[in-house]
């Protein structure tokens, strides 16, 4: 038996000295002070409008089944064009798809160029839902998409969720 102090009270607790107790106290003591770590974690997230395939084919001006073909920047510099995520710096992208089916849409489009947006030099926590192509992999994506006044294509959930409107294909 060991006589162990607790605060202003010392008691006797049998099998204390054991190499065995003192593991499982620690073991004990570890587990508490991590649950208590999780628990008090704040945990941040922002409201996201999961739309259904139907409302996106119905939304879309075109939905096609296609490969990136080749990805470039564009001139647009600055802050992303929403109120929601005007802290989020970006730089513009459009990425040409060689189209294998459409789904919606003018039948003859061989091509597409889809205006989006990837961050500059860093993302903000709970901010835009962006999208990136790597043309060289050859896969092939589903995308719902509205047109932009100058003849680009957009994704119909707009550019603050762009990866609810683009879908990999199996």
């Amino acid at each position: 038996m060991a006589r162990t102090r607790c605060g202003l009270v010392s008691f006797i607790v049998p099998g204390a000295s054991s190499p065995g107790y003192r593991m499982k106290s620690l073991g004990l003591l570890l587990c508490g002070a991590l649950l208590t770590l999780v628990a008090t974690t704040v945990a941040e997230a922002r409201l996201v409008r999961i739309w259904s395939e139907e409302e996106l084919f119905s939304k879309s001006d075109l939905v096609v089944l296609a490969t990136p073909i080749a990805t470039t920047d564009t001139a647009e510099r600055g802050r992303f064009p929403s109120a929601q995520f005007s802290d989020q710096p970006v730089i513009g992208v459009n990425t040409i798809f060689a189209v294998k089916k459409v789904l919606k849409g003018e039948n003859g489009t061989a091509t597409v160029t889809l205006h989006h947006y990837r961050p500059d030099r860093m993302s903000v926590l709970n901010g835009p839902g962006f999208v990136d192509f790597e043309p060289n992999l050859k896969q092939a994506f589903r995308l719902y998409l509205v047109m932009e006044r100058d003849g680009r294509y957009a994704p119909v959930t707009g550019q603050g969720d762009a990866n609810l409107s683009v879908f990999l294909e199996k």
